[in-house]
């Protein structure tokens, strides 16, 4: 479903897509703040004054993305890692 929704608020004018992942996912996102055409879905998303993400950038399977003041994550990036909670991969590590 997460999946749904994420492609649907892609479909969605800034404004109002903002608006939608505040009240559906819970992000902070700071009304100054933009997110481009990208698949930007971590557990919590903080983006403070200014802050920007470009276009065709991905960012999954991490706990949280917080971007400070006038902080800028430009295009074509990957951010992704490994989740927390339980798992049998790197078990064996703390």
């Amino acid at each position: 479903m997460k999946t749904f929704l994420g492609f649907f608020s892609l479909l969605l004018p800034w404004s109002l897509r903002r608006a939608f992942l505040e009240k559906q996912f819970g992000y902070s996102i700071h009304p100054s703040s933009h997110i481009g055409f990208a698949w930007v879905f971590p557990r919590k998303l903080v983006m403070e004054e200014g802050s920007r993400i470009g276009h065709l950038t991905l960012c999954k399977n991490i706990d949280l993305l917080h971007l400070g003041a006038h902080a800028i994550v430009g295009q074509l990036n990957w951010i992704t890692g490994f989740p927390s909670g339980s798992s049998r991969h790197f078990a064996h590590q703390p």
